[in-house]
């Protein structure tokens, strides 16, 4: 699974970066700004039953989708244990879920237990489709996800930033009409960091099956039907929703740090040193890294985080309005 040869080809023409370590390169973020997204890809499900298959096994309602409206939602084992969050897109004849690159073989191979003789197909677009972020600079407020068509594309709205899905030639055109209005080509970390700030949980090998959708958030940005019927792993997530709330929720953090710690790395209580959570995903920028982080829910008070080797983490729960 590797990202379309056309699209690398161009991009490093066009002096965009592409390797996921962050060095001096990664320069600053300075809006008008694209950038290539190398780390996400998208899997494709189509059929005459893609509809129907769909929803008996993500934890969104694919009828809260249309060409106008994307969602967040996850795909989870029997046992109601997120194995990737998505975005999906839903397009006249195929959905889209658009997904981290590590985790689209280990989806696919997934569904494709489920299909048994359900007319659909599951296709790794990794090399039909391209994918760009870019940041308008001052753009008016927009809701989280409209969905906009563009050439046989989408662009999806994710707070300040737009998400674009095309191919090849309507993402090259795309991406040298912006840089032709003045867009500095940026680092995907940065685009990265924002996901982070804005609190979507992707998930990677190390923490896939690790946590129930609402420890991940999933609730709180659409992500997860309480009354669409049944899904793979609905039991659980349902449990956990009507009998109280998850013991444990996303929450995002920063500290001082060149290196970001590993996913599933531990969070400590700074005064008990005690384990009351593990990094989601990590980013470092600079001298700062933005920390994702799964926490137990605090019983009362506020209490101070920190990674093992003592180095203060300030943290807060995400406001998703």
């Amino acid at each position: 699974m590797t990202m379309n040869t056309q699209w690398q080809a161009f991009l490093t023409e066009q002096h965009a970066f592409l390797d996921e370590n962050v060095g001096e390169q990664v320069g600053n973020l300075v809006p008008p700004a694209v950038c290539a997204i190398p780390h996400l890809a998208v899997l494709s499900i189509a059929g005459n039953d893609a509809a129907r298959f769909l929803q008996g096994q993500i934890t969104c309602n694919i009828h809260d989708t249309g060409i106008n409206k994307s969602c967040f939602g996850a795909i989870c084992t029997p046992k109601g244990r997120a194995i990737a969050v998505f975005v999906l897109v839903h397009q006249a004849e195929q959905f889209l879920l658009v997904m981290p690159r590590t985790q689209l073989a280990t989806v696919k191979n997934h569904l494709q237990k489920y299909v048994l003789r359900a007319h659909v197909s599951l296709t790794d677009r990794s090399d039909s489709l391209c994918l760009l972020g870019q940041w308008p600079g001052n753009p008016a407020p927009t809701p989280l996800l409209l969905t906009t068509p563009i050439d046989n594309g989408v662009s999806i709205a994710l707070a300040n930033r737009e998400l674009v899905i095309a191919p090849f030639e309507q993402a090259t055109a795309f991406w040298l009409a912006l840089t032709g209005q003045g867009f500095k080509v940026a680092h995907p970390a940065w685009w990265r960091n924002a996901d982070i700030k804005a609190g979507i949980p992707w998930l990677c090998p190390m923490t896939a099956e690790q946590y129930i959708p609402q420890m991940l958030n999933l609730d709180q940005i659409g992500g997860i039907s309480f009354n669409k019927g049944c899904y793979t792993g609905q039991e659980i997530i349902a449990r956990t929703h009507f009998l109280g709330h998850a013991k444990r929720a996303l929450f995002v953090g920063s500290c001082s740090a060149l290196q970001a710690p590993a996913p599933q790395s531990d969070i400590v209580n700074a005064a008990t040193q005690e384990t009351i959570g593990h990094v989601l995903t990590a980013q470092c920028l600079h001298d700062t890294c933005q920390v994702m982080m799964v926490l137990q829910q605090p019983e009362s008070g506020v209490f101070q985080a920190a990674l093992p080797d003592a180095t203060p983490l300030s943290f807060t729960a995400i406001n998703y309005d």
